[in-house]
């Protein structure tokens, strides 16, 4: 798909403490990435 696209086979996510993992994985990349962009909009420099 695009940067920071994963394929997780089903096997990866078949109980919810699994699920869970990957769900919290891609939330925490996502507010990484979406502050950085954040900033860079906002002029300031990035880190």
């Amino acid at each position: 798909m695009g940067p920071g696209w994963i394929t997780v086979v089903p096997e990866a996510i078949a109980d919810d403490e699994h699920l869970t993992f990957w769900v919290d994985a891609a939330m925490s990349h996502n507010r990484v990435i979406a502050g950085r962009e954040s900033r860079s909009k906002n002029g300031a420099r990035r880190s």
